[in-house]
């Protein structure tokens, strides 16, 4: 034996070289590698087994309500998957909590102070981004304590055992130290304090062509008005879809709709009103809207046609003339001969039906241009100036009036004597008005 011993030591092909004994190390660590990257992923997996995932969320009937203080409000929750509902889910594996008052099963019983109420519900399947969140306004005349209602029996476990998750098995999900993504806790204890007095929501009314957009701008004010930083309101909308930043984009239909916020913790609601339309007449204004004629005189008369803005709009107009007198298609009227007739243009938008009119006065003796002399004048502190009007028919000849004085500052009296007023003006206007015709004429005066 011993000899043999020897022999093999001094034979070098008896054990393997140092290359050869590296390479065979080299192979078992890849091998141990390999194998040790199913083994961590099987760890990772079953440590991940119990925890929460986010594709569930937690859904509350009602999410908002209003109850006198004493009384109760029964939630329904439901848990949804990917947004469908799961209706094998029973109502006693979710967890129940407030910031005020207390729940007995899903039925939550209102504390005897008036506040605004904060409602978490979780479920073991889902964690921060999934609760359910609802809010309760206690107000009113309290409840009488014989009348609250008596503990609620446990709910009635699920038709489908196998599904359902019971709350013995479910693991415990501390909801008093639950947080959103930000780290602020999602339940504080107490009434929660008023978000606003009063909200403010601008524009109050604005309209839109269809598929405009438009962002809205709301505001909180306390009760000393004074504005409320990184208000959040809840954000409604009819004729038209709604971001939560306040952008409005309109749809398709016309009409008048709506957009509202909401403040969540004192359910105090504004709204602002929306019109939709196309670019479509809504108004036709006629230029100039009265005239005083001479029997047999053309009056040119020019129509435009704006929307429910008050922009421009496209219009296929049609003339009419009522009273007497003719019109043609391109707005001029003719007088008629009758002395002291009245006649009435119309102009009417073809698609819509819209129209706008004016109004003509025949009467060879009325004033169809009135005009004051000085038309403008330079007068120092408390100076006077008389100032006359005249009036004349179409065809320049003269005709009487009977004026009445305005003054936009000083003093002008009723035969058209005016006073500068005490104090430095850049520009007053003296104005006349002939109440036979209708007719207004402007006059300038400098005050230094």
């Amino acid at each position: 034996m011993p000899q043999r011993s020897r022999s093999r030591l001094a034979n070098p092909r008896a054990r393997p070289s140092i290359p050869t004994a590296l390479a065979r190390l080299a192979l078992a660590a890849v091998a141990l590698f390999l194998f040790a990257i199913p083994v961590a992923g099987a760890a990772e997996a079953k440590k991940k087994e119990g925890e929460p995932v986010e594709k569930y969320r937690v859904t509350l009937d009602p999410v908002y309500a209003t109850v006198r203080p004493g009384g109760t409000v029964t939630f329904t929750p439901a848990l949804e998957l990917h947004g469908v509902r799961q209706p094998e889910v029973s109502a006693s594996t979710f967890l129940y909590d407030a910031s005020g008052g207390r729940f007995e099963g899903n039925v939550y019983h209102a504390p005897r102070a008036e506040g605004n109420y904060k409602i978490v519900v979780a479920h073991p399947k889902v964690f921060r981004s999934g609760v359910g969140v609802a809010f309760v306004k206690v107000a009113g005349e309290p409840v009488p304590p014989a009348v609250v209602s008596a503990p609620a029996p446990p709910p009635a476990a699920a038709a489908n055992p196998a599904a359902a998750t019971t709350a013995a098995d479910a693991p415990r999900v501390d909801l008093a130290n639950l947080t959103d993504p930000r780290g602020k806790p999602l339940l504080e204890k107490g009434p929660a304090a008023p978000a606003a007095a009063r909200l403010r929501l601008d524009p109050g009314e604005v309209t839109l062509r269809p598929g405009e957009t438009f962002r809205f701008r709301a505001m909180a004010l306390d009760a000393a008005g004074r504005l409320i930083e990184n208000f959040a309101p809840t954000w409604d909308s009819t004729g038209g879809e709604m971001t939560p930043g306040g952008l409005y984009r309109a749809g398709e239909q016309e009409g008048d709709f709506f957009v509202g916020i909401t403040d969540p913790a004192t359910f105090n609601r504004v709204s602002a009103l929306v019109r939709i339309a196309r670019d479509r007449c809504a108004r036709i204004v006629l230029t100039p809207a009265r005239a005083v004629a001479k029997p047999g005189e053309r009056v040119a008369f020019q129509a435009a046609a704006f929307d429910a803005a008050g922009r421009p709009a496209p219009a296929a107009i049609s003339w009419r003339a009522v009273g007497g007198g003719t019109v043609d298609a391109q707005g001029r009227f003719t007088a008629p001969r009758q002395e002291g007739a009245t006649a009435v243009v119309f102009a009417t938008d073809q698609a819509t039906g819209v129209f706008g009119h004016a109004v003509i006065t025949v009467d060879s003796t009325r004033a169809s241009r009135l005009e004051i002399v000085p038309g403008a004048a330079v007068l120092g502190l408390g100076e006077q100036m008389r100032f006359a009007a005249a009036g004349f028919a179409s065809d320049g000849a003269p005709v009487p009036v009977a004026v009445r004085w305005l003054a936009t500052d000083g003093a002008i009296t009723a035969d058209g004597l005016f006073t500068a007023p005490s104090k430095p003006r850049d520009m007053v206007q003296i104005v006349a008005i002939d109440d036979r015709s209708g007719s207004v004429a402007l006059a300038t005066v400098r005050v230094r």
